[in-house]
């Protein structure tokens, strides 16, 4: 610190740098039926805000607001999942601005938080709802996990509304190696689940799909690819999965 602030110029990068970054921006809006869900931040504000609209013409209203929760400006929105009817909100928030989120929920319509919570220290990341907006599935590790690997071990779990995040049920990733990191995303209908495991434990860099069918949840999680050396990506649209590999297409296809 001492060696930066001594060069010359760092008065005047900064300076550019200040004017660059105070502009208004916005971010693509998550559509649900007549709402529409986006995060913009205003030149003179330090963090984004999640604000919901009525359709293409209604004003903004701002659902959460960061730079009103904390003095000290370090709290930020970190990651955000709404139920397909937009009345649920399951987001993270980060109060010290790094990467312990907390998980809150939130009714939307009347903007109070529910009693739902899962603690930062379990490292809680991506979220997914469930159609009948009971509960939503996340990641996060298990609390067993040692305290030199609790950025590790992590697995699907589901959250009923209303309960306690020790009830949470483990639903994959029981025979994952602690580095595999899994990722969730819904079909538009919230009825599939697609879990995209990342795995971090080998040399080449590859990725793992599976296909979790919450009509018939008898038939558990459907391997898409697993053991093939290359990343894969899916996409689902209407009846079908979309997949974006390199495998065999250095290029991609």
């Amino acid at each position: 610190e001492k060696y930066l602030r001594g060069i010359p110029v760092r008065k005047t990068l900064s300076r550019e740098f200040e004017k660059l970054f105070r502009v208004d921006t916005a971010g693509v809006p998550d559509v649900r039926g007549t709402q529409y869900f986006f995060t913009a931040r205003k030149h003179n504000e330090e963090c984004r805000v999640l604000y919901i609209q009525k359709g293409l013409h209604g004003k903004p209203r701002a659902l959460l607001n960061p730079n009103k929760l904390s003095k000290s400006k370090r709290a930020f929105i970190a990651g955000w999942q709404v139920s397909r009817d937009g009345s649920m909100l399951a987001y993270g928030l980060s109060e010290s601005a790094n990467d312990k989120a907390f998980v809150h929920v939130l009714d939307v319509k009347t903007g109070t938080k529910t009693k739902d919570v899962i603690p930062a220290d379990l490292y809680p990341g991506s979220m997914a709802w469930k159609n009948d907006n009971s509960g939503f599935w996340y990641t996060r590790r298990t609390i067993d996990a040692p305290l030199s690997e609790i950025k590790f071990h992590r697995k699907v779990y589901f959250h009923r509304l209303g309960t306690n995040y020790t009830e949470d049920t483990l639903i994959f990733g029981k025979e994952l190696k602690k580095e595999d990191m899994p990722s969730l995303r819904t079909s538009h209908d919230e009825r599939f689940l697609l879990v995209t495991v990342h795995l971090r434990s080998g040399k080449d860099s590859q990725s793992e799909i599976y296909l979790y069918d919450a009509q018939n949840p008898k038939n558990g999680f459907v391997c898409v690819t697993r053991g093939v050396k290359g990343e894969f990506f899916g996409t689902m649209h209407r009846d079908m999965l979309y997949v974006h590999t390199n495998y065999k297409a250095p290029f991609w296809k």
